[in-house]
């Protein structure tokens, strides 16, 4: 039963976590800049992400954290709060 239990949690992970290596926009395709940064983790992995602002304002009126969720990757989905960074966030 164990051995069934692990395979199907497997197969569901699988289903469900679907990550990819495309790149579908960078905030540079949008005239914005931003920062690569690596974050160290707990589970000695490490975290890939982006600090992303305009060009043309060097205030911010907070930091916005979006996680990309089961599928893609980030280059899919920070376009989503492309306006955010356009109104002031970062």
């Amino acid at each position: 039963i164990l051995s069934f239990q692990v395979d199907a949690a497997n197969r569901c992970s699988r289903f469900l976590f679907q990550p990819d290596h495309k790149v579908y926009l960078i905030p540079t395709d949008f005239d914005l800049f931003f920062e690569e940064v690596w974050i160290p983790s707990s589970d000695a992995n490490t975290l890939h992400a982006w600090i992303i602002g305009s060009r043309s304002s060097s205030s911010s009126k907070g930091l916005v954290v979006q996680l990309h969720g089961t599928s893609g990757n980030m280059t899919g989905h920070w376009a989503y709060l492309r306006w955010m960074v356009e109104t002031g966030y970062t």
